[in-house]
């Protein structure tokens, strides 16, 4: 008699498998179901988590979308060319990964939608604000998120030319020819006493250009604001002709009083940067002699210059007779009168499409004056 090959019992009944008894054929028949069917609920297991996987990776991508899109929409704490090109970078990163987020076929249930606020052929999808469906045929429709990626390809191109204009406007300034600063020894008392800050000119269509187009920019620096206390720790004048840049005066003042931790934190100049400098008295005559008395002269905020320029005796040039003074910050009010904010930094960036980390330079202020000014006049008389 023949014998199980499994399990070597003899075989009184034959199973539908040579060689093994019907006990053993049905223990590998519920052994094999139990292997089909665990391997069906791996499959199963491993779909369900692929699944979770694609709907959480899914909802990340979009929620991820939504924060960048937040984050990138201002540019008020971008400082610096460097900063506008990070911010470049993130945005042209943004429309990428939102492209990319699109091409997904399941990309639509990912976005949320409020349906309250949803409006004739507009979704309020939640993060982006109002979108506009676009029909693809009767039936069916899609949410066109086109305007939104082309204005946010359109800013990381305008801060590119920010951060290329920025860098420009530095190696031109740093490019200018420097005049000689003379400083004197024994250059004896002053008289600490503000003067009354002239009236300033405005540029109107009668100005004649050659008036306007050579003029002095001065800008100072100071440790307050008060010029019967406070003083100037930093100076720069630059003479334009026919509105382009000639030479630049510039030179940091030795304050007798130290320097106070406010203004340290708006103009970034420490006592290390000015200890080793001349007192003002020193370099006023080699400032008196680079302004002049009949170029125009230029500045923003004239009064608050004017006033800590003759409280340290530079008077006789300033107040010489037949001397136009032009106010950027007056003048930009009256030609920009749109704009929210009239400071330097933020006329710059309007004006000039210019941001820089040291603005509240002596000599970078000069210059962005300067060119600001030109900004207007050009407008004014269409130069």
């Amino acid at each position: 008699m023949r014998r199980c090959s499994e399990c070597n019992k003899r075989i009184f009944l034959s199973s539908p498998i040579p060689g093994l008894c019907t006990s053993c054929y049905q223990r590998q028949q519920e052994e094999e179901a139990r292997r089909v069917l665990e391997e069906q609920q791996r499959e199963e297991e491993r779909k369900r988590l692929e699944e979770e996987k694609r709907k959480r990776e899914g909802e990340e991508a979009f929620q991820r979308l939504v924060s960048a899109f937040a984050e990138l929409g201002s540019s008020e704490s971008l400082i610096g060319p460097d900063a506008y090109r990070r911010r470049a970078t993130q945005l042209e990163a943004f429309v990428s990964d939102f492209h990319a987020f699109l091409e997904r076929p399941d990309a639509a249930s990912f976005i949320k939608i409020n349906e309250d606020r949803s409006f004739l052929d507009y979704a309020y999808v939640i993060g982006f604000g109002p979108i506009k469906y676009e029909r693809l045929s009767r039936e069916d429709v899609k949410l066109n998120f086109q305007e939104i990626l082309d204005k946010k390809t359109a800013m990381a191109e305008e801060y590119r030319r920010i951060a290329d204009n920025s860098d420009q406007f530095l190696s031109f300034l740093s490019a200018l020819p420097a005049a000689n600063v003379s400083i004197c020894d024994d250059p004896g008392e002053t008289c600490r006493t503000p003067g009354v800050p002239p009236q300033s000119s405005n540029i109107t269509k009668r100005t004649p250009i050659s008036k306007a187009g050579d003029f002095v920019v001065i800008d100072v620096e100071t440790t307050g604001l008060r010029p019967d206390t406070d003083e100037i720790i930093e100076l720069a004048a630059i003479r334009f002709y026919g509105f382009e840049p000639d030479s630049i005066f510039h030179t940091y003042v030795k304050p007798r009083n130290g320097i106070k931790q406010a203004a340290q934190a708006v103009n970034g100049i420490t006592w290390d940067m000015v200890k080793d400098a001349p007192y003002f008295e020193q370099i006023s005559a080699s400032f008196n002699e680079f302004i002049g008395d009949k170029l125009s002269i230029v500045a923003h905020n004239v009064p608050f210059d004017y006033r800590f320029l003759t409280a340290v005796g530079v008077a006789r040039p300033l107040i010489a007779m037949k001397r136009n003074f032009y106010d950027t910050l007056d003048l930009a009010r009256r030609e920009y009168s749109v704009l929210n904010s009239f400071k330097l930094p933020d006329l710059c960036h309007a004006i000039l499409k210019i941001s820089v980390d040291n603005m509240h330079t002596a000599s970078a202020d000069a210059l962005a004056t300067g060119l600001i000014y030109k900004e207007i006049c050009k407008r004014r008389r269409g130069i």
